[in-house]
């Protein structure tokens, strides 16, 4: 056999063991993209005017809002799941947050991301890329209005 040929059976053999292939970062790039297309991004169902007194309570030292069980007292709180597309390499899944009011447990936007972690080739050579989409969402941001005192 030629030396050309037993490199690429090389590589081909070390990419099947490895559970990468050339093409399926980008193939599944491909598919968060066109699954963000059709569902990714920011729903805001209602704004909600707050004081910088009220907004300090919230988030504190920059700190994300708090989830339903981490502070019961707070008005407001945040809300995660994620569902697995793919659990093997690379990683995908949806992840969708919800920012609720707990007076009435409506919720006041959601946001939506997709992402893909890992299926770099060749693997273990280097950190594993992601991509996101949409790239920057932050929920909160966009649902209070702080008022200036």
């Amino acid at each position: 056999m030629k030396k050309t040929s037993m490199t690429v059976l090389f590589a081909v053999t070390l990419s099947g063991c490895t559970g990468n292939l050339p093409g399926r970062q980008s193939y599944w790039d491909a598919q968060v993209r066109e699954r963000c297309e059709k569902d990714g991004g920011i729903t805001i169902h209602e704004r909600v005017k707050i004081s910088k007194k009220d907004a300090l309570f919230l988030w504190g030292q920059g700190l994300p809002l708090p989830t339903e069980n981490t502070r019961k007292d707070s008005p407001y709180f945040w809300e995660m799941t994620e569902e697995k597309i793919r659990d093997s390499y690379p990683k995908v899944a949806r992840t969708e947050d919800l920012v609720k009011r707990r007076s009435d447990g409506k919720v006041l936007g959601k946001s939506i991301r997709y992402w893909r972690s890992g299926g770099d080739f060749p693997a273990g050579l280097s950190e594993a890329t992601s991509f996101i989409c949409p790239q920057h969402a932050n929920l909160s941001e966009q649902i209070f209005l702080i008022e200036a005192d």
